[in-house]
């Protein structure tokens, strides 16, 4: 076995090997003072044999963080959930990864391993999990859990992005087998360059409370719904459920058992209680923390900036300027083929053969006014895009790898014309030669005023060249439903949120063809383009490749397709924005997700 310390994509690190574990010893000495402060509820059982010992400065125990979120979570299921309203409160704060990940440093930590080891050529990968760490309802953790975890994220009758993730080249995943209590193995077929990180990505669920609902199949469905009682909703992370009130609120309050200490000898988490305040849109989120209802405002729209600035010292909080983000605005259309089980196609046929001529697709390119986009609905503070990966991915992003799509009427009424679509009759609305009129509806969450202000301009632009917009705003988990389950949409305006790490194989359910996250035509069997069938080739080398220079070459290709073949038109990225009561402790805001707490675990009140 190779003990040596591993590092994968420039950015990210982890210390590998049986003798490099991280920070597990016990603090002796004048760190080791005693707590600072009660807390309420307070912890349960012993500390783990060895903690995860937290660096940095230490807190004081109590008091509660209050938190906006613009929608009820779909469900309590960290392992499965993709929608942003559920991972949110879940993904984080209840559950969490074998792997930590710092936002700020862009670093992988051993988390709740002491030793990772892997084999001379990659294929091997063999875990030691930390002893004594016991889950929020104080069961053991043990490798079981780990591997009931894969069982259920690699099972063919579940939809997990974990698979596409996992995938190999031979369409095989890695054998994941338990070697005792605390050792397990990953065994794969060909190397994977982010391998950890995929592995850092997965969120356990405890095997004690769900096993027997895998085996009757009824995870997917049935387990850890909005309805499951809280002391069924069990996790590793640092809080566990205690209240859900649909439209009002999600009350956690601290994991007795959490496996993290600080310098001092004080376990974590520092906070009593944490509540995710559910906030109907984006206009009331600022207004309830300008008033002092919540403690942070995680997504400050460029609208909002200056009005918040001007008041920091008043109402004591402080506006952190994160440069651009990472969330991606788009425009998609829906190119699925396929019909519903009632033999109904999903989009309209003759909409659908315009969606998947490449030409038509390109027309809207052309004929949306990025730079409009960004003045109106985000202040100016905004960068025009046409690809996926945005410029705040420094490892990643490769300008000229990308077509940019310059704004001309004539051309985008030029390439309709192409396809046989122009304005017949003087109405102003493009048809083709059997009349059908070039009209459809497109959609957005009604709850982001500045996706609502883009579609007011994107439907202005579209009628300029002759394609009739009906823009309707819906409620964001109505608009996930369509995408990821249904398939019942025809256009659609929405936003890539990056993982952690922002590495290009965590995008591939995503950018490959039989990612669920696909939506423009997802879970396809086989690629339906020869330019898709491109980009899972590159796709798949990139994620078994470890050199990196080949990866970003690799890497340039797929954004040069996408670019080309927009499967979906990506629009700008805005600035990013955050705003935090000042007497938040330990707060380091990322524009990565959960941007001002995803070290929840490390934020505490001052006195």
């Amino acid at each position: 076995m190779n003990m040596r310390a591993i590092a994968f994509a420039l950015a990210t690190t982890l210390c590998v090997a049986t003798g490099c574990t991280g920070p597990t010893a016990g603090p002796t000495g004048p760190a080791a003072m005693g707590p600072t402060g009660v807390p309420n509820p307070p912890f349960e059982g012993e500390k783990p044999d060895e903690p995860f010992i937290f660096e940095g400065e230490p807190g004081t125990y109590g008091g509660m963080l209050v938190i906006p979120t613009a929608q009820d979570p779909k469900s309590f299921n960290g392992l499965l959930a993709g929608e942003t309203s559920t991972t949110g409160i879940t993904n984080g704060p209840m559950y969490t990864t074998l792997l930590g990940f710092d936002n700020v440093e862009q670093k992988i930590d051993n988390g709740l391993c002491t030793s990772i080891v892997h084999s001379d050529d990659n294929l091997v990968w063999t875990f030691t999990l930390r002893k004594g760490v016991r889950w929020s309802d104080g069961a053991p953790f043990t490798a079981h859990d780990v591997k009931f975890n894969y069982d259920v994220a690699f099972d063919e009758k579940i939809d997990s992005s974990m698979k596409s993730a996992f995938m190999q080249t031979d369409k095989t995943l890695p054998k994941v087998e338990v070697i005792d209590d605390h050792t397990f193995r990953f065994t794969l077929t060909e190397p994977n360059a982010i391998f950890l990180d995929n592995v850092g990505s997965t969120y356990l669920v405890p095997k004690h409370k769900w096993e027997e609902s895998y085996k009757k199949g009824e995870f997917a469905e049935r387990a850890l719904t909005i309805d499951t009682k809280p002391e069924d909703v069990v996790g590793l992370g640092p809080f566990r459920l205690k209240e859900f009130a649909s439209e009002q609120r999600v009350v956690l309050e601290r994991n007795p058992y959490y496996w993290k200490v600080d310098k001092k000898g004080q376990r974590l988490p520092y906070l009593d209680r944490v509540i995710f305040r559910i906030v109907p849109d984006m206009n009331t989120m600022l207004t309830v923390f300008q008033n002092g209802e919540v403690d942070m405002h995680w997504n400050v729209r460029p609208e909002e900036f200056g009005l918040l600035k001007r008041d920091e010292q008043a109402r004591d909080y402080t506006v952190h300027e994160l440069g651009p983000g990472y969330n991606v605005l788009y425009i998609m259309v829906n190119q699925n083929p396929n019909k519903d089980k009632t033999g109904k196609h999903y989009v309209d046929p003759v909409l659908g053969e315009w969606f998947r001529n490449v030409k038509f697709r390109k027309a809207i390119a052309h004929a949306i006014d990025r730079q409009a986009i960004i003045n109106t609905s985000y202040q100016g503070l905004g960068t025009p895009v046409s690809t996926f990966c945005p410029p705040a991915n420094k490892v990643w992003y490769d300008k000229e790898a990308s077509i940019e799509y310059d704004y001309s009427v004539e051309k985008a009424k030029a390439l309709l014309k192409e396809i046989g679509l122009e304005d017949r009759d003087g109405d102003g609305i493009a048809e083709d030669s059997s009349g059908h009129k070039c009209a459809f509806r497109l959609v957005t969450n009604s709850n982001n005023s500045s996706r609502v202000g883009a579609a007011t301009v994107i439907k202005d632009n579209l009628r300029a060249v002759g394609i009739d917009v009906n823009f309707q705003g819906i409620p964001f988990n109505s608009m996930v439903e369509a995408l990821q389950n249904t398939f019942d949409w025809a256009a659609v305006i929405g936003g890539w949120q990056s993982g952690n790490p922002p590495d290009p194989v965590l995008m591939k359910n995503i950018v490959t063809t039989s990612g669920m996250l696909f939506y423009s035509y997802p879970l396809q069997k086989t690629p339906a383009t020869e330019w898709g069938k491109q980009i899972d080739d590159l796709m798949s080398a990139n994620a078994r490749t470890l050199d990196l220079a080949e990866r970003k070459r690799q890497f340039a290709q797929v954004q040069r397709l996408w670019s080309d073949n927009l499967p979906e038109i990506d629009l700008l990225v805005p600035n990013y924005f955050v705003a935090v009561k000042n007497k938040v402790g330990n707060l380091r805001p990322s524009s990565l997700p959960l941007f001002t707490y995803w070290n929840i675990e490390e934020l505490y009140l001052k006195k």
